[in-house]
């Protein structure tokens, strides 16, 4: 398949699953229905971690810091009704416990289960950052270069995300790594998707680059990036134990030239895609998916 080549999805691709994730590098929830806004689904990312020391968001993207980041899931207590009022999450710690995003003792809970002084912030700062984790592959994990990166570049202001919006993944692409060995391909929950969508015939999202895809009836997304993969994909999260095999796996597919974030520079260990919200609507898992153009 030619990167950027014409391609689409087949009249039967359908949307398989989407996930949302309420506090920034910790574990979401598998929805059934979302609004969709110009910042994604709605309460995606809303919330994040400052760490007091250093100014920047705490982000899984820097393990030997953050590892246990990984090990906290969030889900929302009430739907989210619109991007300017964050609705309460719980959190579930390392430990077993939980605690309300909007308890009093929220910051001394997460400082204590993190290690570290910090505080749960609903906007970010202008400029503000995070460090990631961009040692070699034979080297991983060992945080020999650690880059301090913008956040949100193609995503509204005052958001969370690593670059855009929306991730989206298709059954295709997952299934293309499937080691030897492996008793079926890799978890989707790894990559920390939105949406994954499926179809009978064979669908590499990388086709859609700097295309429409319309989901359901109303929402247009224009796939602005490919999604390069970092050492987050193999750490524990969850019941998914350590596997440093899916980022080499990763690795070993054609890298991927950038359309927006950097034109022109060439990204190895492409998963996913990016995307923008052209057009806000409603999704539903089980809406159809494809192309426009």
């Amino acid at each position: 398949m030619g990167v950027g080549a014409p391609g689409s999805l087949a009249s039967t691709a359908k949307i398989t699953a989407l996930w949302r994730y309420p506090v920034k590098s910790m574990s979401g929830e598998a929805i059934r229905e979302s609004e969709v806004s110009a910042s994604g689904l709605l309460g995606d990312r809303r919330y994040a971690v400052l760490d007091l020391e250093t100014g920047t968001v705490a982000s899984a993207k820097q393990p030997r810091r953050w590892r246990a980041l990984l090990q906290c899931r969030a889900r929302y207590l009430t739907e989210p009704v619109d991007d300017r009022t964050p609705a309460p999450a719980l959190i579930t710690l390392p430990n077993g416990s939980s605690v309300r995003t909007d308890a009093a003792d929220i910051d001394a809970r997460l400082s204590a289960a993190l290690g570290r002084p910090v505080r749960l912030i609903a906007s970010a700062p202008e400029g503000i950052r995070r460090d990631a984790d961009r040692s070699a592959l034979e080297r991983l994990r060992s945080g020999d270069v650690v880059q301090r990166e913008p956040l949100a570049m193609l995503a509204p202001a005052g958001t969370f995300f690593d670059l855009a919006p929306i991730h989206l993944l298709s059954s295709t692409s997952l299934a293309r790594f499937n080691p030897p060995g492996a008793s079926g391909p890799f978890d989707p929950r790894r990559f920390r998707p939105n949406l994954v969508i499926a179809s009978d015939a064979p669908v590499e999202e990388l086709s859609w680059l700097g295309r429409t895809v319309a989901c359901g009836p109303m929402v247009r997304l224009l796939i602005v990036d490919p999604c390069p993969r970092c050492v987050m994909t193999t750490l524990v999260q969850g019941d998914l134990p350590n596997d440093p095999n899916v980022l080499r796996t990763a690795h070993g597919t054609p890298p991927v030239a950038s359309l927006t974030a950097a034109p022109g520079k060439v990204f190895p260990a492409i998963v996913g895609v990016y995307g923008g919200v052209v057009e806000t609507g409603f999704l539903r898992v089980g809406d159809q998916a494809g192309a426009t153009d």
